[in-house]
């Protein structure tokens, strides 16, 4: 008898979990098809490929300036120009593609990698920014395709995701970087403005 409930009681967990497998899989799949291929308000960087943008011209003139206040702004295609370029991974994690989602004060940002020849889904960040002059943004999400992977997996990888962006900016701010002090970064639908002061 004992043995009968066993087996039962395995057989459920085990077709509850491959459901629950193929549903996350079935749902990966139709976001991808639906999110990353057939969204206008998706920009990845397979769009900008051929574009070349003058990205050091106006980093040269926000630095340049004799102004005691200023901004620089950047489109989400010069966002993406800027991380296709500086993005690097180690060991066999190759990156393949970038996608962007922006919105005021959050933006989407999904990753396509490659460990070795196998593809690995596209993993997503959700970066915020707080209706307050602060030079702060942090990730309150990962995401696998379009199922936000519960916090209790991913705690530990936002904590030092944003304990490196926080790092960034105070280490940008203390070395004068960009001869200003950082003092408020706003994320916006068209683009992406840095204040800083000298």
């Amino acid at each position: 008898m004992l043995k009968k409930t066993f087996i039962t009681i395995f057989l459920f967990v085990s077709v509850t979990i491959l459901f629950s497998l193929a549903f996350v899989v079935y749902n990966y799949f139709i976001w991808r098809n639906e999110y990353i291929e057939q969204n206008d308000s998706v920009i990845c960087s397979e769009d900008i490929e051929d574009e070349d943008y003058s990205i050091e011209e106006k980093v040269k003139a926000f630095v340049l300036s004799f102004e005691k206040s200023d901004f620089v702004s950047f489109t989400p295609e010069e966002i993406l120009q800027l991380m296709n370029e500086n993005i690097v991974l180690s060991g066999n994690l190759k990156l393949q593609g970038i996608c962007l989602e922006p919105n005021d004060s959050h933006w989407k940002v999904y990753f396509n990698t490659k460990l070795g020849f196998i593809n690995i889904p596209w993993i997503g960040l959700n970066v915020v920014k707080e209706k307050r002059e602060t030079a702060e943004l942090y990730v309150d999400e990962i995401l696998l395709g379009g199922l936000k992977i519960p916090q209790l997996f991913v705690e530990k990888i936002i904590s030092d995701i944003n304990m490196g962006i926080s790092d960034g900016v105070v280490l940008m701010n203390e070395n004068s970087f960009l001869g200003r002090t950082i003092i408020n970064i706003e994320l916006m639908k068209e683009n992406v403005v840095v204040k800083g002061t000298i």
